[in-house]
């Protein structure tokens, strides 16, 4: 999982360059997964389209500073991680023009695949952030699986 985490932060911080430091970030692992991480083993390329995301839509038209947090922790027998922002959330998309995005679709279909192997409920959960906040919150359920699995 390190490696993955290197990706991601490499490629964060591209498109902060891209969008003129438009937000700020942060990654919030939990002391089990922090101690885990050259172990934990996560399928490549699954959060990196959900950052996309949050960055592109949530971000592009806030005039405030926006702040992407990533946290992971342990929940039983599974990884948690969320993809938290302040951007925009949904309260306007209806009005915006429907553009055919693949991303969410392909990523369940992984988590599809991901529960037939390891028999444990993968999920993917898009919300509103709590108590009025702006911006969504992005729950991906996976299998813990480590490297000696």
């Amino acid at each position: 999982m390190s490696d993955e985490l290197d990706i991601l932060q490499k490629y964060i911080e591209l498109q902060q360059l891209r969008v003129a430091d438009k937000f700020d970030y942060q990654f919030s692992l939990s002391e089990e997964v922090e101690a885990m991480a050259e172990e934990i083993k996560i399928p490549n390329m699954l959060l990196q389209p959900l950052l996309e995301n949050a960055i592109e839509h949530a971000f592009k038209p806030i005039a405030y500073k926006g702040l992407l947090t990533i946290k992971m922790a342990l929940e039983q027998r599974c990884l948690s991680c969320e993809i938290i922002d302040n951007g925009i959330g949904l309260q306007d998309k209806v009005q915006q023009p429907t553009k055919k995005s693949f991303s969410i679709q392909i990523i369940k279909e992984r988590l599809a695949l991901l529960n037939k192997q390891h028999k444990i409920k993968s999920s993917l959960v898009i919300e509103p952030r709590r108590n009025g906040q702006p911006g969504l919150t992005v729950k991906l359920i996976i299998p813990f699986i480590t490297a000696y699995d």
